[in-house]
């Protein structure tokens, strides 16, 4: 049961639970053998093979260089991000070979190296695998994607941590880093948490001409093709192009998703022969000329097109979209019916009767510009509209080719007259963003890609999430606070205790990592000018490095309003200027004040909230847990 108070919740209501399961620590990793080290050679080509299993590893992380150090930098990216990754590798025949897969969670863990532990270096052999790595930009270090799906979970997926040699599970949505494996014993029949598929491919036979292939897949999912022989034969899609004559390699391959894992690749050889010419007209004729037609947008493929003003551009999901007035360029690309339309110069114009949320009482034309992109769901519905600019000093075709930064300082400057001028600005990207006033130093982020609705007034508003939002011709640019300077704070850090670790949040709070406990910060977003760039704690107890305050926050903020609503649909939560959160909840407000300290209690393993001495416990997912203290 939860209370806050007597009067608060009459009667008690009873929570409810979620049950998730807390990812399993590295006792599995104890069950493989570690004499497999002993098996492992380095070919010329970058690969490693391992006589035990007969896997081939890729010797880098994926996107490293191939070189002796594989230096570079790696990919990082979400689960869904990994798999695309490896069927792009697979297109690309990344190292001379097209039957790359991403590793299952035992065909990974077979690699890792936990006999002669050395802190500080990765738990792998790092001499044949050099430069892996062991930090990353998610909770607690790097990790490794594999393609078993964590089963209690399904939106989770198992990772390999080479930090300490131990397996978690993590969101897919999550980034993580990636390495290739082929061939060899796959462990895919141990690995009961994604299902096997396999790829029908029958020899097609002698063909004259140009013909489409035709392969499936026993997922049901659609199987991709690619030639060995683009001297001789080319494919686009299921399209294949006789180039000339000779024997035709195809290889028909599909990289699996969060239910089954990639199939064991199929290859076809086969004769081909141009088609003869057609035979000439037997007398001129005249032509009238038909006007073009317009591309379809598929259902799943991709096509652009450009044009001039006013003609058409694409038909998507049955309605037709023309160039602005300027003309138009668009590249779009379909997904289970989803359709993603970028425009890459130019102007598009769409009719409101499919974009009715974002059309003002009487427009019947909503102009998406430059730089911008439009997703359409299955019935040609306008979904959503953003951008992504370059950086915050580019010019915004929606704002007339004017600068958004320029726009969103003078709306600060509006709303809050105090700040005074603009004294300092840096403008590297809408990462990091340091703005002197007269008045102090803001630091901030901006979230990327940035919503449009240009419904919206001009405004500046504070978000329940402590987040800043800035409203300018219908872009919505949100800021969060960051650190004045990262790289000092980070040494400052380092030398106050050096196996400590640091995470920037997307909603710009800080996770510290020592000795398996994250202490959670969120930086004030204004300070004075002055600067001493040292640690010490404020007259209002919070930690302070110079001039720049950090109050403990919300472990999760989104997550906690979810399970606070989940008690009581009438609840609200709002995070203060002083990084409090004020909880209103049946008609009563409360002030809670988070502890910087987040720690693992193994005992809860779903969302839950209790008391206990006197404060109100928050058990998050995967049983972390977070204190506050409540007051009114």
């Amino acid at each position: 049961m939860f209370y806050l108070a007597p009067q608060s919740i009459n009667p008690p209501q009873r929570l409810k639970r979620w049950v998730y399961q807390l990812a399993s620590t590295s006792i599995a990793m104890l069950c493989l053998s570690t004499p497999a080290w002993a098996a492992l050679t380095v070919n010329a080509d970058g690969t490693v093979t391992d006589t035990v299993t007969s896997l081939v590893w890729d010797q880098c992380n994926y996107g490293r260089n191939n070189d002796a150090g594989c230096t570079g930098t790696a990919f990082l990216g979400t689960w869904q991000q990994a798999l695309d990754a490896v069927a792009a590798a697979n297109t690309a025949s990344y190292k001379g070979f097209n039957d790359w897969r991403l590793p299952n969670k035992n065909e990974l863990e077979s690699i890792t190296k936990i006999d002669t532990y050395v802190a500080g270096e990765a738990a792998i052999d790092t001499t044949t695998f050099p430069n892996t790595p062991i930090s990353g930009d998610t909770w607690d270090w790097g990790g490794t994607w594999t393609s078993t799906t964590y089963a209690p979970y399904p939106s989770s997926a198992w990772i390999v941590y080479f930090a300490y040699g131990d397996t978690y599970a993590d969101f897919k949505t999550d980034s993580y880093y990636v390495r290739l494996v082929r061939s060899g014993q796959s462990f895919a029949s141990f690995d009961a948490l994604a299902s096997s598929q396999t790829i029908t491919f029958s020899n097609p036979g002698t063909h004259t001409g140009n013909f489409a292939l035709s392969a499936s897949a026993s997922s049901g999912l659609v199987v991709a093709f690619t030639s060995s022989s683009t001297g001789v034969c080319t494919v686009s899609g299921t399209a294949l192009t006789v180039v000339s004559a000779g024997t035709c390699t195809i290889n028909a391959a599909q990289a699996g998703n969060s239910s089954f894992n990639s199939a064991p690749p199929i290859s076809q050889s086969f004769t081909v022969n141009v088609a003869a010419p057609p035979a000439p007209p037997p007398a001129p004729v005249v032509v009238i000329p038909t006007p073009p037609v317009t591309p379809i947008v598929p259902v799943d493929g991709s096509i652009g097109n450009a044009m001039d003003s006013g003609q058409e551009l694409l038909i998507i999901a049955g309605t037709t979209v023309y160039a602005g007035s300027n003309g138009g360029q668009v590249q779009a690309t379909g997904v289970a019916g989803v359709s993603t339309v970028a425009v890459t110069s130019g102007s598009m114009s769409i009719p409101c009767t499919i974009a009715t949320a974002f059309c003002k009482t009487g427009q019947n034309i909503l102009t998406v510009f430059a730089g911008e992109s439009v997703v359409f769901a299955a019935d040609g519905k306008v979904r959503s509209i953003q951008i992504n600019p370059a950086t915050p000093s580019s010019t915004i075709a929606r704002l007339d080719g004017s600068n958004l930064m320029d726009a969103v300082i003078a709306a600060l400057q509006t709303d809050n007259a105090s700040l005074g001028t603009v004294t300092e600005r840096t403008t590297d990207n809408w990462n990091t963003l340091l703005l002197g006033f007269a008045s102090g130093k803001m630091a901030i982020s901006a979230v990327v890609p940035m919503p449009i609705n240009p419904t919206l007034p001009n405004s500046v508003k504070r978000l329940p999430n402590g987040a800043v939002q800035v409203v300018i011709s219908g872009v919505i640019v949100k800021l969060v606070p960051s650190l004045l300077d990262a790289p000092r704070f980070a040494a400052a850090l380092q030398t106050l205790n050096p196996p400590a670790e640091m995470r920037v949040n997307t909603d710009g709070t800080i996770a510290i990592s020592y000795n398996r406990t994250t202490y959670i910060l969120r930086p004030s977003m204004f300070t004075a000018n002055a600067d001493t760039s040292l640690f010490a704690i404020g007259m209002d107890g919070n930690l302070r490095f110079g001039n720049q305050s950090f109050a403990p926050a919300a472990y999760n903020f989104d997550q906690f309003s979810t399970m606070l609503v989940n008690l009581d649909a009438t609840a609200s939560v709002s995070i203060q200027t002083d990084g409090k959160l004020a909880v209103t909840i049946q008609g009563v407000t409360y002030i809670l004040t988070p502890d910087y300290q987040v720690s693992i209690d193994t005992t809860f393993n779903q969302p839950d909230f209790a008391i206990r001495d006197g404060k109100l416990i928050t058990h998050y997912q995967f049983g972390l847990t977070q204190g506050f203290t409540v007051g009114q």
